[in-house]
């Protein structure tokens, strides 16, 4: 099921995303007094602020629901174990591409930075489509590098597999009917 996004909610929360919220990075932030730990370590009050000023925006609620199955992708209930997979696709455009690149200072096409995004938000693939080159580079959950297709070379294999369903179900109902 695709569910489209605001391009603003995509960039905010991507920019949320990245940034360096580790264990040592939140340590050195506590001791210097940034961050309160009660409040912001162990209670996460400033991502459910975060939450609620994107849902006061209209923001759709499938961003904190990926992080939230990131949070849960293992869990032990009742002696069994029960492992999530991960099951969503992010694409965004070329255009947000360079919003988070020259307004933030972000490049998604760096590896690096899509595998935290593809991690943080618990993700099968990160896609960015760009519409200048028409290509569409994929990184992959199990993977360290973006493939880069050509959307030519997509949309052929698209329409030759769509052909041939077609003609497999004309053949199927064809001998059905007999």
């Amino acid at each position: 099921i695709m569910h489209l996004l605001d391009s603003d909610e995509v960039v905010d929360n991507i920019v949320r995303v990245v940034q360096n919220r580790g264990a040592m990075f939140n340590f050195i932030r506590w001791t210097t007094g940034e961050i309160s730990l009660v409040k912001d370590i162990l209670l996460h009050l400033d991502d459910i602020k975060f939450d609620m000023r994107n849902r006061a925006k209209g923001y759709s609620a499938w961003f904190p629901t990926l992080k939230r199955m990131k949070d849960q992708k293992f869990t032990i209930s009742d002696f069994n174990a029960k492992k999530f997979v991960p099951n969503s696709t992010l694409i965004i455009g070329s255009a947000d591409a360079d919003i988070l690149e020259s307004k933030y200072g972000i490049s998604v096409k760096d590896p690096v930075i899509a595998k935290r995004i593809v991690d943080n938000l618990f993700l099968m693939a990160f896609i960015i489509l760009d519409d200048r080159t028409q290509t569409m580079d994929i990184l992959y959950d199990h993977s360290d590098t973006f493939e880069t297709y050509a959307l030519e070379t997509v949309q052929r294999e698209i329409s030759m597999n769509s052909n041939r369903l077609a003609n497999e179900i004309g053949r199927m109902i064809g001998t059905s009917s007999r």
